[in-house]
């Protein structure tokens, strides 16, 4: 793997129930990550949105609090739960919030734009699977920073592509990407990356030479999905102080469930959020045509 580029680590916010929480880093939350897609008209400007699980939305109870990066240092984005967009299914784990957000890219803020987002059109054209590179960008619990957001990468490999569906908790979790991933609690929302290594050959040419040199179209960083959590499993075991007594110890299997990003624009290009974009769209062709300076967002 090679060394993670800085913007990835910039585009990942850590979710709290409170400013309260989010400065005291309160071990609840957890990650979410900016996205950002261009309009069509004017594509020098860009709506921002933020990315997380719906679990960690409805964990915060009535009000999320974002902590970002800032040139500043951190800053506190408070939202409210209500206004969070879930995936229409009401199954895969996602949510997206609209955020007016001028000027978003700077020095310690970027945001990842849809252009990288994994489709299922690019999945089969790479032959992307079992064994590809992973990583994640996320918030380790306990060490998240306090004058800036501490952003830890974890690593890992596409273990199974999403065919079925998945459960957890005992419900329907949707077809889901399975990834081997060395992960810590606090990186539920985070975004994971697929990164198709160019310096080793691709099945089914095992001993040919290896892929033209690095192409970003052709070998990523793409933005696979985004991390749901980690399947968990329970073993039996036998208590120390009560012989014959069976009991159940529950521990994490060390395989993360990650959303497809197809489904994260099925989100991003609903009627509601096409609408809301055009209609910015709009308003900025009409303020250049009376010769009005729009400030950009997200460029």
């Amino acid at each position: 793997m090679p060394r993670i580029h800085d913007a990835f680590l910039h585009s990942v916010f850590f979710v709290y129930p409170s400013i309260q929480a989010a400065r005291s880093g309160k071990p609840a939350g957890g990650t979410g990550f900016l996205v950002c897609v261009k309009l069509k008209q004017n594509s020098e400007y860009s709506q921002i949105y933020a990315v997380t699980n719906k679990h960690v939305v409805e964990g915060c109870g009535p009000n999320v609090v974002l902590r970002l990066n800032s040139d500043e240092g951190v800053e506190y984005l408070p939202t409210l739960k209500g206004d969070w967009v879930p995936h229409p299914s009401g199954t895969y784990d996602i949510a997206v919030l609209s955020l007016d957000m001028p000027n978003c890219n700077t020095a310690n803020r970027r945001f990842i734009v849809d252009e990288v987002f994994l489709t299922e059109s690019r999945l089969r054209g790479l032959d992307i699977g079992p064994g590809d590179d992973t990583f994640m960008t996320g918030r380790f619990v306990g060490h998240e920073g306090k004058a800036e957001n501490i952003v830890p990468v974890r690593f890992g490999n596409v273990a199974a592509l999403p065919n079925e569906p998945i459960r957890m908790g005992g419900k329907d979790k949707g077809a889901n990407f399975l990834v081997e991933m060395r992960s810590h609690s606090g990186y539920s929302g985070s975004p994971v990356f697929v990164l198709i290594d160019p310096n080793r050959p691709r099945p089914p040419m095992w001993l040919a030479p290896a892929l033209p040199p690095y192409n970003p179209e052709r070998h990523g960083p793409f933005l696979l999905g985004v991390d749901a959590g980690h399947i968990e499993t329970q073993l039996e075991i036998n208590h120390a102080t009560k012989p014959g007594k069976i009991g159940t110890v529950s521990f994490i299997t060390a395989m993360s469930v990650v959303v497809p990003a197809w489904r994260l624009s099925e989100i991003l290009y609903s009627d509601d959020f096409v609408q809301q974009r055009e209609k910015e769209d709009k308003e900025i062709t009409e303020n250049k045509n009376k010769g009005f300076v729009v400030p950009e967002s997200g460029n």
